[in-house]
C-alpha cells in the first residue's frame, strides 16, 4: 500500500471598489489524499474551499466540498471508479444557498499506455437550493442523471 498527499492552505481576500458590495476574506483549502490500497485498488479523497465569482446572485460564491472515488483495475488496461461528489455553496450578498450531491460510475479502457482513454459512464446529481427569491417553490431544485461517453487523446 501506498499513501500520497497534497495540501495547498492560503487566506483569500475580495475588496470591491463599490461600497455597495461586501468585501470578503477567509480561509481557502485543496487537499488531497490518494491510497493505492493494492496494485489494482485505489482511493481518492478531496477536500476544498475556494471563492469563485458570482454568476448574478450576490457578491461572491463560496464552495465547500468532499470528493471520494475509488478505482478498481481489473486488466492493466481497463478500470472501473465509482465516486461520490458532495458541495455547499453559499452567495455571499444574498440569503441562497446549494446543496449538491452526485454520484458517478464509470468504466475506462486505455487504448495505450500513454494518450488514449476510452470512458463510459452514469452520473446522478441532487441539488437542493433555499432560494429566497423563488416562494416556496421547489424551481431551483433538480435531479439530473447524466450518461456519457468520452475519448481523451493526447499527442
Amino acid at each position: 500500500a501506498k499513501t500520497t498527499g497534497t495540501a495547498q492552505i492560503g487566506y483569500l481576500t475580495r475588496d470591491f471598489d463599490a461600497d455597495t458590495n461586501e468585501d470578503f476574506s477567509g480561509a481557502s483549502w485543496k487537499v488531497g489524499v490518494d491510497w493505492k490500497a493494492t496494485t489494482r485498488a485505489e482511493l481518492n479523497i478531496t477536500t476544498a474551499r475556494y471563492l469563485t465569482e458570482a454568476t448574478g446572485v450576490g457578491y461572491n460564491l463560496i464552495t465547500n466540498d468532499l470528493s471520494v472515488i475509488g478505482k478498481y483495475r481489473w486488466k492493466p488496461r481497463f478500470y472501473t471508479a465509482m465516486g461520490v461528489y458532495l458541495a455547499d455553496t453559499e452567495f455571499v450578498g444574498s440569503q441562497r444557498t446549494d446543496d449538491i450531491m452526485s454520484y458517478d460510475l464509470s468504466a475506462h479502457y486505455e487504448l495505450d499506455y500513454w494518450n488514449t482513454l476510452f470512458s463510459a459512464g452514469v452520473q446522478f446529481t441532487n441539488r437542493e437550493s433555499d432560494n429566497a427569491t423563488i416562494d416556496e417553490s421547489d424551481d431551483d431544485d433538480y435531479d439530473r442523471t447524466y450518461v456519457y461517453l468520452s475519448v481523451k487523446m493526447a499527442y
